[in-house]
Formats: C-alpha cells, structure tokens, sequence
C-alpha cells in the first residue's frame, strides 16, 4: 500500500472517530447529564425510589462515558500514527531554512506550544 493510501486513510479514520468522540460527549454532557440515574438504582434503596435510570439506546450514562473514553485513546493513537507518518515533514518545518524570519518561526512555534499545555490543563 502507498504511503499516500495510508496516510488517507488514517485521516479518515481519525475524522470518523474525531466525530463519534464529539457526539458521544456531547451525549454525556447533555442529553444524559450527572443525576440522570445510576447503575442499579431501579429499585434499590431509599434514592432509587421513583427514579428510573436514562439510556441512550439501551446504554446508561456510565456505558456511554466508556464508550467515549475508548474513542478517546483511538483518536490518540491515530494522531500517533498521524505524527510518525508526517514526521520528515515536521522536521523540515520546525528546522526550516535560516532566514530574517527564524525568530518569527520560533515565536510562533512557542506560543502554539504554549496554547497546547493551556488547553490540556483545562479541565
């Protein structure tokens, strides 16, 4: 398989997954929210009294947040693949060819750099 088919096709999958993650939080978040029912709680205990559980196609809110965890270490390890397949590319970018402009390049690869740890630090 040509190395252009691979890399397609990675991207199409990391795409498809990249959507299914987004709806699947979207699901948690909002149409099965925190107190829209529990493992179990059908009848068990004085807080299940009344309380029915939400699903989702049969799934609760807990099977859901499994399912969109698993998607999330698949989108991750498809970006692996992604970057390894795209790693030359990377390494002629971020080196470049020295100019007026490299401090410009280095300033901008910075703040993205910072932008990335601010983003993950945010939940």
């Amino acid at each position: 398989m040509k190395r252009t088919s691979v890399n397609f096709w990675v991207d199409v999958l990391a795409f498809v997954d990249f959507v299914f993650l987004a709806t699947t939080g979207l699901l948690v978040r909002y149409v099965l929210p925190p107190g829209s029912g529990h493992f179990g709680s059908v009848g068990e205990g004085r807080q299940a009294e009344g309380k029915a559980v939400s699903t989702v196609w049969g799934m609760t809110r807990h099977e859901w947040g499994d399912v969109h965890f698993y998607l999330a270490l698949a989108l991750l390890g498809l970006m692996a693949v992604h970057l390894f397949l795209h790693w030359r590319w990377i390494i002629h970018v971020v080196r470049g060819t020295p100019s007026n402009r490299s401090g410009f390049r280095l300033a901008i690869g910075a703040i993205g750099l910072i932008g990335v740890i601010f983003l993950s630090l945010l939940p």
